[in-house]
C-alpha cells in the first residue's frame, strides 16, 4: 500500500556516511542547489539514496514495492513494508526513527474485467473538482490516467498494466491485463493535518498508521462522483436526466458564480439547493454494473494489501 516514499536523515556524520559509503559505493551526483552543494549519490534496487556532507543530510527516494519485489503491479502488504523499513535500517546502520517522512504515495492495484479506459472515462470529481487527464507518456499520445490535484494531495488512477509495459517492455508476457492503478500522493503538510505529525520509519511500523492510510483511500473512494453510462435512471423525467448532467458538469460551476456575481446571493443559494437536491436524488440511482465493480475490486484491493504477518511457508 505504501509505495514511493522519501525519508530525510539528519546528523549523519561524514565519518558515518563513509562506512555506508563503502558498503553501496557512492557516486558523484554533481551539485545541487543555489549554493552549489555536493552531492553524492547511489541506487539500489530502485532506492536512491543521496548525502549532502555540508548539511549532514542522507535522503532515501524511490519505491518501496519495487525495492521488495522488482516491480509495484501487483499487491504490497504491511508484512512486506515492514520487512523492506527494516533492511532499509539494517543497510545503512541508521535507526528508523531517524527517518523522518517528507512525502509518500499509497495505493493499490486492482485486476478489472474491463480494460482500464472503461473506468477512467467514467471518473467525474472529487469534492466538486473534476478528474483531468494525465499528461501522456512520452511519445504516447493515448491518455491512460486521471488525475485529480488539490494544494495538499493528489489522487491519480491510471491504466498500470500500459504503464509496467512502457517502462520495461520486457516484462509484456509477465504484466497481468487490466491492471487499474489507485494513488493518493501525499505532502508532509497533509500528514501533520489528519493528525500524522512527525511521521518516521518506526512509526510506519505499526499497524494502526496503516490501518488509518487504507481508511483514507476508502472514505476518498466512496466519495468520487462516477458517470457511469450502465446504471439506470429510468425513474427521472427527460428534464431532470438533462439537468443532472448541466449540474455534473465544469460549466455549472460557472453558471453558479455568475448568479453570486450578477443576480445576488438569493438567486445563487436557490440555484445551489436545487442542484443539490437532484443530486440527493439520483444517487441512489446512478451507480451502475461498472461503478460498482471499480468500487468494489479497490476496496478488496485496499483489504488484501492489510496482511499484516508474512504468509506461513508449508
Amino acid at each position: 500500500m505504501i509505495d514511493r516514499i522519501k525519508f530525510e536523515i539528519k546528523g549523519v556524520s561524514l565519518e558515518h556516511f563513509t562506512t555506508i559509503e563503502d558498503k553501496l559505493g557512492f557516486d558523484d551526483a554533481g551539485l545541487h542547489g543555489k549554493e552549489r552543494v555536493a552531492i553524492k549519490s547511489a541506487t539500489i534496487r530502485h532506492i536512491r539514496f543521496k548525502y549532502f556532507a555540508v548539511y549532514k543530510l542522507l535522503t532515501i527516494e524511490g519505491s518501496l514495492h519495487k525495492f521488495c519485489k522488482g516491480n509495484n503491479y501487483g499487491d504490497f502488504t504491511y508484512a512486506e513494508m515492514k520487512t523492506v523499513l527494516l533492511e532499509l535500517s539494517e543497510i545503512i546502520n541508521i535507526h528508523l526513527s531517524r527517518f523522518h517522512v517528507t512525502k509518500m504515495e499509497i495505493g493499490v492495484n486492482a485486476r478489472m474485467k474491463e480494460v482500464p479506459t472503461e473506468y477512467l472515462n467514467m471518473l467525474h470529481s472529487y469534492k466538486s473538482r473534476p478528474f483531468i487527464d494525465m499528461t501522456p507518456l512520452a511519445k504516447k499520445s493515448a491518455l491512460r490516467g486521471k488525475r485529480c490535484k488539490f494544494v495538499e494531495y493528489e489522487i491519480k488512477f491510471y491504466d498500470k498494466t500500459f504503464d509496467a509495459i512502457y517502462r520495461d517492455k520486457h516484462r509484456k508476457e509477465t504484466v497481468p491485463e487490466n491492471i487499474l492503478r489507485y494513488e493518493l500522493a501525499l505532502s508532509r503538510k497533509y500528514l501533520k493535518a489528519i493528525g500524522m505529525t512527525n511521521v518516521t520509519g518506526k512509526n510506519l511500523l505499526s499497524c494502526l498508521h496503516f490501518l488509518r492510510f487504507r481508511e483514507l483511500l476508502r472514505s476518498m473512494l466512496d466519495a468520487i462522483y462516477c458517470n457511469d453510462l450502465t446504471a439506470s435512471f429510468e425513474t427521472l423525467t427527460p428534464d431532470e436526466v438533462k439537468y443532472y448532467i448541466f449540474v455534473m458538469s465544469s460549466d455549472y460551476r460557472r453558471y453558479l458564480a455568475y448568479l453570486n456575481k450578477y443576480r445576488g446571493k438569493k438567486e445563487y443559494r436557490k440555484e445551489a439547493r436545487r442542484g443539490d437536491i437532484l443530486k440527493k436524488k439520483v444517487a441512489p440511482l446512478k451507480e451502475g454494473a461498472l461503478e460498482h465493480e471499480f468500487k468494489s475490486e479497490m476496496f478488496h484491493a485496499l483489504d488484501r494489501n492489510c496482511q499484516f504477518y508474512p504468509p506461513i511457508e508449508s
